[in-house]
Parts: C-alpha cells; structure tokens; sequence
C-alpha cells in the first residue's frame, strides 16, 4: 500500500440479504480501483446468504466474512467498520449498487482537497412493490443534494450547516451506500448512534460533515433500491404490530435528533443556523402532538429508551394546552419559512 493508494475497505453489513446481494456484492467486486478489500459483516443470516458470499470468496480472495456477535441494525455498520482494515471506508448495503468508479472518483475527490469524507449522489431503482406514495414521494418530492450542493466540490461545515438548516428533519443527504470516509475520522466524531433506527445515517453525515466538511461528488456513481422489503419500508409501515417501532423511528428519531443539535457539541454550527429557540420548538411540538394523536402512553412506551437516557426528554410532559401552544408556534414557524 502506497501513499496514493490506500486500501479501501467496502463494507457491507448484510441480514438475510434475499434476491439482491449478488448483484451488490458484484458492483464491489467490479471497482476500477485495485486496492480494495470487500468486508462483509453479518448479523445471523439463515437464508442463502452465506453460500452466496462462500462462492464468491473461492474466486476472489480479498472478500472477507465476519461475524456480528450483538445482533442488531446498526450494531452491525459499526461493527462492520471495527473490523476493516482499510485507511478509508466505503459502504454499500446489501441491496444497493456501486458503479465500478465509485471508489476510484470518491477517493480522488477527498484526496484532492485533502478531506476525511466524501459523499457521492445516488440514483434510485424503485420497485413494484412499493406502495404508490412512496414511490411519488421518492421520484418527486424527496429532497436530493445535488439540488442545493450544486456541482461545487469542497463543502464547508458552515456551507453544510446552512443548507442542512433549511432542510432539517429531511434526510436530504443520503443513504450510507453514498458515504465515503476516512475510518480515523472516527476517532474524532464517533461512530453510528446506537440510539436511531430511521435517522441514524442523517445524524452520521452531519456530525462528520461538520467537522471539517466533505467532498461532494456530484456524479452519481450509487444506486440506492427501494423496495418493500427493506429496512426504510419496514419503519413506515404503520400497523397494530409495528406501532411502538413506527412511533420510535419516525417520531423518535425527530425528536432525539432535534435535541442533540441543541446540546451535542458536534452540531455547533447546525445549532447556530437553525436557532436555539427553533430546535426547542421542533422536540416540544413534535412530542406534544404526538402524545395528542397516538396516545400519551403509547406515544411515551415507544420513546422510553432515549427518555431514560437523555433528561431533557424525561422531562417532556404533555397537556393539551401544551399541544394548542406549541401547535400554534409550529405553525407559524411553518408560515414563516417553509
């Protein structure tokens, strides 16, 4: 391994990967860059997962399998980037695609300003089975980077901070499949948050990026698969059984990601373009109406984990004057700046 070329480790955390692994893992087997190794890490597959990544290994030896021994979504990317052994880290989940420059153009691009994370824009592949508002939320209304990133290479923090701030809680960034980094980087930020399930890669990108900024790769060299069975899918469905996990990834998520802005260090930069006063208002009308439309004690079950451990939200207490309140206030947030 040389100065200018490192070795990349492609990650890929894997779960019962089905119908679409061989193609990912393929798309990583594909790179135009050589020193590359394809590190899978998986949480306790039982479908054909395995056989799949055993016939690859005999004809490419730089795929390595690891075990995951704490089972779990986001567990398993941080442990995934434990066991690499590349300087920089490339994901790709395990329905998702590569295409053979990716890692060639995003390593040049992070190099060439001499930054610790690169972000490439992606394309989407968008199934049948998806459900007709998520594919016209998908193809019309998500919010993309190359819309407000434009072609511009090297993004500041401050220039992230003040996109970022007119966008939030929309992950307008994307998936971890177009992330790019630097595995000491982490030494610095920290890796995955435990405490997310559906925002968890929002909250990544934007702790990284605002540490010294990122390289912005506008040419899309990532697929990124929506379908109904994916991980993304599986938080929205809304249902008798799935209600707790629904209210802790979408209205959880919003919550706790407001509220490490307003007291994580990390986001400095985020917390002064959107506004103290504005970040309160977001945890206390997000919660309020929440508790006013799924239920107090429901809505205060499936957000138990992170009240625990962060005393601010502990100490979150609805009352439906607190709702009309807060309400009004979001409102007229919403009429102001959106």
């Amino acid at each position: 391994m040389t100065q200018h070329s490192p070795l990349v480790s492609i990650c890929i955390p894997t779960y019962n990967a089905g119908d679409y692994f061989e193609k990912c893992l393929q798309s990583a087997v594909n790179q135009t860059y050589q020193n590359i190794e394809i590190l899978i890490s998986d949480d306790g597959s039982t479908d054909a997962t395995l056989s799949v990544v055993e016939t690859y290994q005999q004809q490419y030896p730089h795929i390595r399998l690891v075990k995951n021994n704490n089972p779990g979504l986001v567990t398993n990317w941080n442990h995934c980037i434990e066991q690499a052994g590349g300087e920089w880290i490339k994901f790709l989940f395990q329905d998702d695609l590569l295409l053979p420059a990716c890692v060639e153009k995003m390593l040049a691009a992070c190099m060439a300003y001499n930054l610790e994370l690169g972000l490439c824009r992606r394309r989407f592949i968008i199934h049948d089975d998806v459900s007709p508002h998520t594919r016209y939320q998908t193809k019309y209304k998500r919010v993309v980077p190359e819309r407000f990133l434009d072609d511009e290479v090297f993004i500041t923090p401050e220039r992230l901070a003040a996109d970022m701030a007119e966008l939030l809680p929309e992950n307008a960034l994307g998936e971890p499949t177009c992330f790019f980094f630097r595995k000491t980087l982490l030494e610095k930020t920290g890796m995955f948050d435990t405490d997310f399930r559906n925002a968890v890669d929002l909250e990544f990108i934007l702790r990284l990026g605002l540490y010294k900024g990122l390289a912005f790769v506008s040419e899309p060299l990532a697929f990124f698969r929506v379908h109904g069975r994916s991980e993304t899918s599986a938080n929205l469905v809304s249902s008798k059984d799935a209600l707790l996990r629904h209210i802790a990834a979408i209205d959880g998520d919003n919550i706790l990601l407001f509220y490490k802005i307003l007291h994580d260090p990390a986001f400095r930069l985020l917390k002064e373009a959107v506004g103290e006063d504005v970040l309160q208002l977001h945890i206390n009308y997000y919660y309020q109406s929440g508790c006013k439309h799924k239920g107090q004690r429901i809505f205060n079950k499936a957000l138990e984990p992170i009240r625990q451990k962060y005393k601010g939200l502990r100490e979150l207490n609805y009352s439906i004057f607190r709702y009309m309140y807060y309400r009004k206030k979001y409102k007229q947030w919403i009429r102001q700046n959106r």
